[in-house]
């Protein structure tokens, strides 16, 4: 049980760090101090397209990178939390079993 409620909320954790790196991300969709040469705005605007998207392919960025890895890291804490609910289940079984059993030997 301990270990992992120990992995969910390292999970959960890891989950909230990921959230504020996308918050800050999202920032991302206007960058200045680029000046007006042609060249400093390609580089300017192919940076905001790897921050938030916009480009040729719109999963292609930052953001939606984030965004699945907090889905990952959103199904491993429910997958350890499912499997922490299994066990205490399968234990009280077991116990009830055994008490049952104890109860017919008398």
């Amino acid at each position: 049980e301990g270990i992992g409620e120990a992995l969910s909320t390292a999970c959960d954790n890891y989950r909230l760090k990921l959230v504020r790196l996308k918050d800050n991300a999202e920032g991302l969709d206007h960058l200045s101090g680029y000046g007006g040469l042609p060249s400093a705005i390609a580089i300017r605007d192919k940076f905001q397209q790897k921050a938030v998207g916009g480009g040729d392919n719109p999963d292609d960025n930052a953001v939606k990178r984030l965004e699945q890895h907090i889905e990952l890291a959103e199904l491993m804490r429910d997958t350890y939390l499912a499997a922490i609910g299994r066990l205490r289940s399968a234990d009280q079984d077991t116990g009830t079993q055994l008490t049952n059993t104890g109860e017919g030997l008398r």
